[in-house]
């Protein structure tokens, strides 16, 4: 062989090595453009649970925001009902009280009541005082109150 003839067998085994080489090349850009597409679409499956989880997180803060805000309005309506609560107890309170006063005052009433229909039944006069002092007042209770005696001391009358 000549040096022309081994110089286009070099060329030839260099040509061949280029080419195993870009074989080789091709095979490793093809495995690296696989494992982007593969990194691609694991990409969009994290992409579509980050938008999945944001949106559930979103809803989740949502709730936790309505049950806290429902939280706040029982806790005001509690404090609400409590003051209520203490409310009617002071004025169940002053209510007794004015009961317990009125009727004591009822008491006293009744005693005098008795004392003047005895005491007016013998007494006419006064009696016939009494029926215009009722025809002059202007309080209903004391007005009341007066002919409620007068009607007794007429039933006193119409029995005897």
């Amino acid at each position: 062989m000549t040096e022309e003839g081994m110089e286009y067998d070099e060329i030839i085994l260099q040509i061949r090595n280029y080419e195993k080489k870009q074989a080789v090349l091709e095979d490793k850009c093809a495995q690296i453009t696989n494992k982007i597409k593969l990194i691609e679409i694991e990409q969009s499956k994290l992409e579509k649970k980050i938008h999945s989880y944001s949106k559930n997180l979103e809803t989740k803060d949502a709730r936790i925001e309505q049950l806290n805000k429902r939280n706040m309005e029982a806790r005001l309506k509690d404090y609400n009902d409590f003051e209520m609560f203490n409310l009617i107890n002071e004025k169940q309170i002053t209510l007794n009280e004015e009961i317990r006063r009125l009727r004591y005052e009822n008491r006293i009433l009744k005693d005098i009541f008795n004392a003047l229909s005895d005491a007016l039944s013998i007494d006419s006069k006064i009696f016939n005082e009494i029926l215009e002092v009722c025809e002059d007042l202007k309080d209903q209770a004391l007005k009341s109150f007066l002919e409620l005696i007068v009607y007794k001391i007429r039933q006193k009358k119409d029995e005897m």
